[in-house]
């Protein structure tokens, strides 16, 4: 086995600065932090770019490109899917030198705690907490031998394709729900009501004050606090709690379906069920099903309609009482329901069961990585 070398980042990347001057290519991605590269008009359900894109940088496959103020919550990735694409001149793009790195070796480091560590120390009190190129190139990094960093890929990768197996069971169980629901609700001529009329509709609340962020009993639920991947409906990330009294005027119950209420996050798959009753921020909206409605027939009808369609603002689109109350959803029998009701709690134990083992697979890799990637482990 080779020696490993410790080296700075700068002996191994180069930044990538190439622009769309000759329109080599009508494809805008982006960067996420939850689905990573994104075909832009796909993610956001419409075109929110400038329609001249000749400014944009050029990214081509196995470059890496990252959101200067949002890698600090994971938004880089390399590009694999597409030969050629265009980025926001917002963006880094960078390449590295394959006689010494190799991309897919490199991908893992971003999901180290090392890596994570060390964006945090580098951004802290930078303009808006972002980092550049410059300040990436600085950070250290143990690089094996070529040929074991083959071997370190393909352990990895092995571990990723069981993951992803694990993840694509969990979407077909999601897919047979919308299906029932769609067999169930769709062709039958029940009698309709305005959402108004079914449901309690209330927003948030401007943001609030750090000082008033304290601990309490009403959990507080930033925008952020949704930005999932998947569909997993009932995950809020917030670990935030306000007293009742701060919370109250944005207090949405228990058992209410809250979704993002303006900008490109409408026509995404954002939604939640609250647990508990939650304090949310002016980004979200509450809709709370009075005794007519079920509240997961209720929230597979927000997943089945397209919200963007209906939204107010011609710059930024919004969601408020004014267009989602007259929407007309159907009001089939409680029984029916509640039926589709115990379909959906059957397939949630069984994709919880499928979580577990993605889980632990998850743990797996994590702890592979830390092995791996630090030269404690040789393969």
């Amino acid at each position: 086995m080779g020696e490993w070398k410790r080296v700075k980042l700068s002996e191994v990347l180069k930044e990538k600065t190439e622009r769309n001057r000759n329109n080599e290519t009508d494809l805008v991605l982006s960067v996420t932090n939850s689905q990573g590269f994104v075909k832009q008009s796909d993610f956001f359900e419409g075109t929110v770019h400038s329609e001249d894109i000749s400014n944009y940088k050029l990214v081509r496959k196995n470059e890496f490109a990252y959101n200067p103020s949002r890698i600090n919550v994971g938004s880089i990735d390399i590009l694999k899917e597409y030969d050629i694409g265009a980025l926001s001149p917002m963006y880094v793009i960078f390449s590295v030198d394959e006689t010494k790195l190799l991309p897919d070796y490199f991908k893992y480091y971003f999901q180290t705690h090392k890596f994570n560590e060390n964006v945090k120390n580098k951004t802290q009190g930078s303009v808006r907490n972002s980092l550049s190129f410059k300040a990436l190139s600085e950070f250290e990094y143990l690089l094996p031998p070529l040929e074991e960093q083959k071997r370190i890929v393909k352990i990895l990768d092995q571990v990723n394709r069981i993951i992803e197996k694990y993840q694509n069971l969990i979407n077909e169980k999601e897919q047979f729900i919308k299906s029932q629901f769609v067999e169930m609700f769709s062709m039958n001529n029940f009698s309709k009501k305005r959402m108004d009329e079914v449901a309690v509709l209330k927003s948030g609340t401007t943001f609030l004050k750090e000082q008033e962020l304290e601990e309490g009993e009403l959990l507080y639920c930033k925008i952020s606090d949704m930005n999932l991947e998947g569909n997993e409906k009932y995950i809020i990330t917030s670990k935030t709690y306000v007293s009742k009294e701060i919370g109250r005027k944005a207090s949405i119950p228990a058992n209410s379906v809250i979704f993002p209420k303006r900008g490109g996050a409408i026509g995404t798959n954002k939604k939640r069920i609250l647990l508990e009753n939650t304090c949310v921020d002016l980004n979200i909206m509450g809709v709370t099903p009075k005794n007519l409605i079920n509240i997961q027939y209720l929230y597979y009808y927000f997943i089945n309609t397209d919200l963007a369609k209906i939204c107010d603002g011609s710059t930024i689109p919004q969601l408020n009482n004014k267009n989602i109350g007259p929407l007309e959803i159907s009001v089939p029998p409680i029984t029916l329901q509640k039926r589709f009701e115990t379909i959906v709690q059957l397939i949630d134990k069984q994709k919880f069961e499928l979580e577990k083992q993605k889980q632990n697979y998850i743990d797996l890799k994590k702890g592979l990585m830390q092995q791996l990637l630090t030269g404690k482990l040789k393969v």
